[in-house]
């Protein structure tokens, strides 16, 4: 990644807010020319003590126990969060802010359920992320990316899905509160 300003820029999008002084812990992904794009920022009382640092391959966003991680993983940008001791809540929750998106929740139907249709864990309650109005041509089917359901792993490598729902401007993610009462710690919300 490439330090910009206030920002890292990599071959998807950008780490942190290009428009802001503070760091954040933010990942912004780019589609077609910037016509389309997506924010995701981790849910923080107070940005002004977090620091973003390079590590290695990898950006680093740290304030007190919070610790946020940005990489590139082949053709995925990955976004994750380290929890060194049991939180005081199950639920994390990111800002989101969107151009020319349309967010789709993946799920069946009960008719689709009787006519023998399945969905694995992973895509069930998954969002399908498409233009909002254009495909075609150099957007194909429309498609710009998905979001599975976010990975809980313990430091014994244990893991579990989290449900999670998109409601106007904010991502909730719901971590299963036996797996962090019981997990060895630190775990990773991926």
């Amino acid at each position: 990644m490439i330090k910009e300003g206030n920002a890292y820029k990599s071959k998807t999008g950008e780490v942190g807010d290009s428009k802001q002084t503070a760091d954040y812990p933010q990942y912004k992904s780019i589609h077609w020319d910037n016509e389309c794009n997506f924010s995701l920022r981790l849910k923080e009382a107070d940005y002004s003590k977090g620091k973003l640092t390079e590590k290695g391959e990898m950006l680093e966003w740290k304030n007190g126990k919070t610790l946020a991680r940005f990489y590139e993983q082949g053709d995925d940008f990955i976004f994750e969060i380290v929890f060194s001791e049991k939180p005081s809540s199950n639920i994390v929750e990111f800002t989101i802010e969107s151009k020319g998106f349309v967010f789709y929740k993946q799920g069946l139907t009960e008719k689709m359920i009787k006519a023998g249709f399945t969905m694995t864990d992973e895509v069930m309650g998954s969002y399908a992320v498409y233009h909002d109005s254009k495909k075609h041509n150099k957007y194909l089917t429309g498609k710009a990316f998905h979001l599975h359901k976010p990975i809980l792993t313990d430091a014994n490598n244990n893991k579990v899905r989290c449900e999670f729902n998109i409601d106007s401007n904010i991502m909730a993610v719901t971590m299963p509160q036996d797996f962090i009462n019981n997990a060895t710690y630190p775990i990773i919300l991926r």
